[in-house]
C-alpha cells in the first residue's frame, strides 16, 4: 500500500522520506506560534523571550531531525549494501557459467564459474560480445535466441549446445532470462550427465545383445563341433598326399576360426563372466603385444614402471583385450608407426567420475594405448564401442565391443580420445590387487 501511495503522491513520498524533519519542523513551528500567541497577552519582554525560546527549540529540533535523517539514510545504505553482497555471494556460488548481456550484445557481468570455465580473467570478458569470448557460439542458435528473448521478454531453454574449450567438446544446457536492460545467460555443463546417459543406453544395448548372442553362440558352437568331428573322421581315411586331404584341412581351419568367433559372442553372455586370478599385467602386455606385432611395420614402445601393481583378472579375457587393441592400432597404421603403451598406478580416495562412469575409491592401474594413425571423427568416437560398428574395410565390428564388455565385467572402464589426423589413445582403468602383501609378493619385471 505504501508503495502505491509513494508513486501516486510525490508530496507524501517526500514527507515519508523526511519524516523526522517534517515532525520536528511542525513541533518547532508550533513552539514559535505558542510564543507569539502568549506574547500578545504578556508584556513585550516576556513575549520576545518566549519567541526566542520557541525559535531555539525549533532550530534544535531541525538539527536533531537532520542527524536522524543521516543515520536512517546510512542504515538504508547498509541494508542495500548487505543485499548486494548477498546477491553477489549467490551469483558467485552458482556452478553454471553466468553472463549478463546488454541490449547491444556486450557482456556487463560475469560470475566466477564462467571466469574459471572459459579460462579468461573477468575484466577481459567485460564489454565484449559473447561470441568473441566463445567463438563456437556463432555456430549455435544462441545469438538468435538472445535476440528472441529480448524481443519476446520470455525465458528460454536451449539443450545440447556444443562448445569447445579446454581442448574438449562440452555439452551445455543454456537458459536465458530477460530483464529490463538485457538478458542473463546461464551455461550448465551437462557433458558428464550426457555421457552417463549414453553409457546407460550402451549397457542396456549390450545386455539385450547378450541374451541373443549367448543362445546363438552355444548353438553355433555345437554345430561347429559336429562339423569339426566329421572333418577329422574324413581325414583319418585319407593319405596326406591326397588333394582332398588339403581341402579338408582348410575347411577344418575355417571351422576352428568360426568357433573362435563364438568366443567373442560369448563375451556378451553370462558365459563370459571372468574367472579371476592375480596377474602381472606388465608381462601380459609385453608378451601379447610382441606376438601381435611380429612381422609388421609397427613397432611398440613401453613405459611400464617396475612397480606397476598386479590385478585380479581373467588372463584369457585380458589377453583378448590387449590383442584387440594392438590389432586395432596396427590396422590404423598400415604404413608403419609407433604404438606407445603406458602403465600408471592410481589411488582414488573418493568416488571419481571418468567420462560419465563412476569409479569407486581404491587402487587402480591405468593402461594407455596410443597410436599414430589417422584418428577418428567425433561421430566415429560416439559409436566406436557399438556392436558391428567398424571403420575398417574388413572385420566384424566386434573387437572393441568385446574389449568394452570384458573391461566392464572386470569392474573397470575404457575411454578413447582421438581427432582426425592425431591418432587415438585408448585408456583402461582396472582395479589393482587390494592387499599390500599381495602387491609386494609379486615378482617385478
Amino acid at each position: 500500500m505504501n508503495g502505491i501511495l509513494k508513486k501516486q503522491n510525490p508530496i507524501l513520498n517526500f514527507l515519508l522520506q523526511h519524516r523526522y524533519s517534517a515532525i520536528f519542523l511542525l513541533v518547532g513551528v508550533f513552539s514559535v506560534g505558542v510564543g507569539v500567541i502568549l506574547g500578545r497577552d504578556i508584556n513585550t519582554a516576556v513575549g520576545e523571550t518566549l519567541i526566542k525560546v520557541g525559535s531555539m527549540l525549533a532550530l534544535i529540533l531541525l538539527m536533531a531531525a537532520g542527524v536522524l535523517n543521516v543515520m536512517e539514510r546510512g542504515k538504508r545504505l547498509r541494508v542495500i549494501q548487505l543485499s548486494e553482497d548477498r546477491l553477489n555471494a549467490v551469483i558467485e556460488s552458482i556452478n553454471d557459467g553466468m553472463f549478463v548481456v546488454a541490449h547491444d550484445g556486450q557482456v556487463e557481468m560475469v560470475n566466477q564459474a564462467a571466469e574459471k570455465r572459459w579460462s579468461q580473467p573477468r575484466d577481459a570478458m567485460l564489454g565484449r560480445p559473447l561470441s568473441d569470448i566463445m567463438p563456437d557460439l556463432k555456430k549455435t542458435s544462441i545469438p538468435e535466441a538472445i535476440k528472441e528473448c529480448v524481443r519476446t521478454e520470455k525465458a528460454m531453454t536451449i539443450p545440447n549446445v556444443k562448445l569447445v574449450h579446454d581442448q574438449a567438446v562440452h555439452i551445455y544446457e543454456t537458459r536465458l532470462f530477460p530483464f529490463e536492460d538485457g538478458v542473463t545467460v546461464f551455461f550448465n555443463d551437462v557433458t558428464e550427465r550426457q555421457q552417463a546417459e549414453n553409457e546407460r543406453l550402451r549397457i542396456s544395448k549390450f545386455e539385450s545383445i547378450g541374451l541373443l548372442a549367448g543362445g546363438i553362440a552355444h548353438d553355433f558352437n555345437n554345430i561347429m563341433t559336429g562339423v569339426l568331428g566329421y572333418i577329422s573322421f574324413a581325414k583319418l581315411d585319407l593319405p596326406r598326399d591326397n588333394p582332398i586331404y588339403d581341402i579338408l584341412s582348410e575347411a577344418e581351419q575355417a571351422a576352428v576360426e568360426a568357433r573362435g568367433l563364438t568366443q567373442q559372442l560369448l563375451a556378451f553372455s553370462k558365459g563370459g563372466v571372468p574367472v579371476k586370478e592375480m596377474v602381472n599385467i606388465s608381462s601380459l602386455l609385453v608378451d601379447e603385444t610382441t606376438s601381435v606385432l611380429r612381422g609388421s611395420t609397427v613397432r611398440s614402445e613401453w613405459y611400464l614402471p617396475d612397480d606397476l601393481w598386479p590385478a585380479h583378472v581373467d588372463t584369457t579375457q585380458i589377453n583378448q583385450v590387449i590383442q584387440n587393441l594392438v590389432i586395432n592400432a596396427r590396422q590404423a597404421m598400415p604404413d608403419g608407426g609407433v604404438l606407445t603403451i603406458r602403465g600408471t598406478n592410481l589411488v582414488f580416495g573418493s568416488s571419481t567420475q571418468i567420462k560419465g562412469t563412476t569409479l569407486s575409491p581404491g587402487f587402480y592401474i591405468k593402461l594407455a594405448f596410443s597410436d599414430e594413425g589417422g584418428g577418428m571423427t567425433q561421430e566415429q568416437l560416439n559409436n566406436i564401442f557399438d556392436p558391428y560398428f567398424t571403420t575398417k574395410d574388413t572385420g566384424t565390428g566386434l573387437g572393441l565391443t568385446t574389449v568394452y564388455t570384458i573391461i566392464q565385467r572386470h569392474d573397470g572402464i575404457i575411454t578413447v580420445e582421438s581427432a582426425p589426423g592425431e591418432g587415438a589413445t585408448f585408456e583402461i582403468y582396472l582395479p589393482a590387487a587390494s592387499q599390500i602383501q599381495e602387491i609386494d609378493s609379486v615378482p617385478q619385471t
